[in-house]
This record gives C-alpha cells, sequence and structure tokens, in this order.
C-alpha cells in the first residue's frame, strides 16, 4: 500500500490488533490488493477500534475467517468487496458457496469457528454472490448479542441474497440491538435457515 503495509494481514492466536483513539483513528486500507486480514486455524483473535477498508478478494474482502476464535469489536468495515461469481453447482468442481463482501467467517466440516461482532459498523461493501456485508456458513456466530454489543449494517449490496447472510445453526443474532439499513437487493437483511430478521 502507499504506506508500506503488505496485504493480507494475518491474524494471530491470542493476538489483539487496535487502534487506541477510536474505530477511526487507525484506517488499515489494502488498496483492492486482497482482504484486510486472514485468518485460518487460529483461536482468540481480536480486531478493535479499527477501520477496514478497501479489500478485495474471492471472499471476505474486509475479513477472512476460516477455522477461527475470533472477535471484532467497534470496527469500521466498511467499502471491501468480495468477487467470487454466484454460486452454480459444476461437477468436478469446488462447489462450496462463497462470498462476504465485508466478513467471511467459515469452517471446515470436521472444525470448529466463532465469531463475535459487536459495536461495528459494516457499511458500503458488496459481494458478487452472497452477503454484501458479512457471509457466515459455519455454526457459531453472536452480534449483537446485547443493547450495549448493537452493530449497524447499510448500504452493502450482494449479486444475488441478502446484505447479511447468515446459515448454518447455533446463530445469535438480536434484532432487537442491531440496526439494518439501506441493505441493496434484499427485502430482509439477515437470512438464518430461511427466517428473515
Amino acid at each position: 500500500s502507499a504506506t508500506g503495509e503488505k496485504f493480507p494481514l494475518p491474524m494471530q492466536s491470542g493476538v489483539t490488533i487496535f487502534g487506541e483513539d477510536g474505530m477511526d483513528s487507525v484506517i488499515l486500507d489494502a488498496e483492492q490488493t486482497g482482504s484486510v486480514f486472514t485468518s485460518i486455524d487460529k483461536s482468540d483473535c481480536h480486531l478493535w477500534n479499527l477501520t477496514i477498508t478497501g479489500g478485495e478478494a474471492p471472499s471476505g474482502g474486509g475479513v477472512y475467517l476460516m477455522n477461527t476464535f475470533a472477535t471484532i469489536d467497534s470496527c469500521k468495515i466498511v467499502g471491501n468487496k468480495a468477487t467470487c461469481q454466484p454460486h452454480r453447482y459444476l461437477p468436478g468442481h469446488d462447489n462450496s458457496i462463497r462470498g462476504g463482501g465485508g466478513i467471511y467467517h467459515g469452517m471446515d466440516y470436521w472444525s470448529e469457528s466463532y465469531l463475535v461482532l459487536k459495536k461495528s459498523r459494516i457499511e458500503n461493501n458488496h459481494s458478487a454472490s452472497t452477503g454484501g456485508g458479512i457471509f457466515c456458513p459455519s455454526y457459531y456466530l453472536t452480534i449483537g448479542g446485547s443493547q450495549t454489543d448493537g452493530n449497524y449494517f447499510g448500504g452493502n449490496s450482494s449479486g444475488q441474497g441478502f446484505g447479511a447472510d447468515i446459515s448454518g445453526g447455533s446463530q445469535y443474532v438480536n434484532a432487537r440491538y442491531n440496526t439494518f439499513a439501506y441493505d441493496f437487493n434484499s427485502e430482509n437483511i439477515v437470512y438464518s435457515f430461511g427466517i428473515g430478521f
């Protein structure tokens, strides 16, 4: 990047990456060179008080998490893209569904993965496939579990599906404490086993 970072930035187990003075104090811009952050097979990873922008990758333009236990707290995830095309079954190919312009949170079949998302803004991200703001095909996710932990989703878009697309089991999405506004290509914003919130 223009300021010398090389993207994607790898997240490490037991490490918190943070800015000191609010989510606008540290801006990490990948300038469309890849995801801003990636984490594979890690635990106890934390992102706090950051702006995460300019990421572009097949999945998880802003943050790509796979088989990872992570917390994203008080971050702005804005202006990222997932470029993987809408899912079509092709014999002999990798047919996993991809997406998540802002965040992709997934796991292998026999692995574990958990994401807590709180007090963050997920805005103006895009996915060519699904989940413009966040795509979570894994099983464990908490979004805004209390009044003080609410998130804001707005202006996210996708080629198909939802601004926030969540599938699997054991998700806790509290519609009362999160704001879902102006997400495009969606009557409902969050999808979980066919239920829109």
